[in-house]
C-alpha cells in the first residue's frame, strides 16, 4: 500500500483509510478533495483528473543564484481537520472523535507536483461541521518504528528522512534531505464548512520557492549548506515549517477562494 505517491495511488490509499477518528471511519459526510500545490496557476487537465503528470522543473532565482527543483517529496502522518472553537492538538486529544476529523493516518509520501495549480492527492468523507485548522505531522521515518516498516520496505531511501528535494543550484546537482519531525498546525482562513452532502476542495499549499531563501529573503542559500549539521540547517527547516498554508480551492488554481 505504501509507495511513492503519485496522484492515482494516493486515491487508492485514501479509499482504504477513509476519514478516520479514534473510534474508526466516519460514516457519510461531504466528499472533500485534499489537494497539494506549490505555486498558483491553471492546473493541467491531467492534474484535475488526478493523473500523474510529467516532471515540471520549478525555478527560483534571487540575486546571482538560481535553484531548479525537479522533485520534492514530503512524508506526512495524521493529516487532520480541527473543529472550530477547539483549542487542542488533534493527535494528542483525549476527545479526538469530537474535536478533530482524521483524514489520513500515514505515513504517506506526498510527491508534490511542481506544475502550476493544485493536484488532487486524495478524497475523503468529512462530517458536517466547521473546521478552522488543519494539522499535519511532517514525519521523520524510522527503521525502529514498527508503524513505519511497510513504508520503508517500499521507500528504503527514507530511513531517517522526512523531506527530500532534488535539483540544481547554479547548475550543480543536489539532493537535499532533512530529518525534520514537526506537528504543524495550519489555520484554515476563512474556516471551511461542510454540510455533510456537498463536495468541496481543500488545498495544502507548500511554498517551495521559500525553502532556501536567506533570512532577509533577498537571496538563496546552497542546499548543501542546509543538510544535517550544516550552518543553514535551522534556517531552511524554519522556512519549510513556515511554507505551509491550507484553504478552500474549488477551481484548483492554488489560490484561496476567499
Amino acid at each position: 500500500m505504501f509507495k511513492t505517491v503519485k496522484h492515482l495511488s494516493m486515491i487508492a490509499l485514501a479509499a482504504g483509510l477513509g476519514a478516520c477518528s479514534s473510534t474508526g471511519p466516519s460514516a457519510g459526510g461531504s466528499t472533500v478533495s485534499f489537494n497539494t500545490a506549490t505555486h498558483a496557476g491553471t492546473p493541467p487537465a491531467a492534474s484535475r483528473a488526478s493523473l500523474s503528470t510529467a516532471a515540471t522543473p520549478f525555478t527560483v532565482t534571487l540575486g546571482a543564484n538560481t535553484i531548479v527543483l525537479t522533485d520534492v517529496q514530503l512524508v506526512a502522518r495524521h493529516i487532520e481537520f480541527q473543529r472550530q472553537g477547539k483549542d487542542v492538538v488533534c493527535e494528542n486529544d483525549v476527545n479526538h472523535e469530537q474535536d478533530c476529523e482524521e483524514l489520513n493516518v500515514g505515513p504517506v509520501l506526498l510527491d508534490l507536483s511542481l506544475a502550476p495549480g493544485a493536484s488532487q492527492s486524495f478524497s475523503v468523507q468529512v462530517p458536517a461541521g466547521t473546521y478552522d485548522k488543519a494539522e499535519l505531522h511532517v514525519h521523520r521515518v524510522s527503521s525502529s518504528d514498527t508503524a513505519d516498516a511497510a513504508f520503508l520496505a517500499a521507500n528504503p531511501g527514507f530511513d531517517g528522512v522526512s523531506i527530500k528535494a532534488t535539483g540544481t543550484y547554479n547548475g550543480t546537482p543536489f539532493t537535499f534531505t532533512t530529518d525534520l519531525d514537526a506537528e504543524q498546525e495550519i489555520a484554515l482562513s476563512p474556516p471551511i464548512t461542510t454540510d455533510g452532502a456537498t463536495p468541496m476542495s481543500v488545498t495544502l499549499f507548500v511554498d517551495v520557492s521559500a525553502w532556501f531563501k536567506t533570512a532577509d529573503g533577498t537571496g538563496l542559500v546552497d542546499p548543501a549548506t542546509a543538510l544535517l549539521g550544516q550552518p543553514n540547517q535551522s534556517l531552511v527547516e524554519n522556512n519549510i515549517k513556515n511554507s505551509l498554508k491550507a484553504f478552500e480551492d474549488e477551481n484548483h488554481d492554488g489560490v484561496s477562494d476567499h
